[in-house]
């Protein structure tokens, strides 16, 4: 993820997640219609399709952050 403002070392900010992803097996049709609904409108029909694949979701369990920025140590 860039950031908007620029290290004191001239990098632009930047922010770096490490986890532990798993992945769930069907489920991302139903998931994008709903993240859909709340960021682009309730009658918003996304993605177009009636008889989609399942698809599959990756989540991933944050476990360390780095980059350039605020949050890292020394900052």
């Amino acid at each position: 993820m860039l950031g908007l403002g620029l290290h004191p070392i001239g990098l632009r900010e930047y922010l770096v997640v490490c986890g532990t992803p798993r992945i769930e097996e069907g489920g991302a049709f139903e998931l994008l219609r709903r993240l859909a609904g709340v960021h682009i409108g309730p009658d918003t029909t996304f993605p177009p399709g009636q008889d989609p694949p399942p698809g599959s979701i990756t989540r991933v369990t944050p476990v360390g952050l780095g980059g350039a920025g605020p949050w890292t140590r020394g900052e």
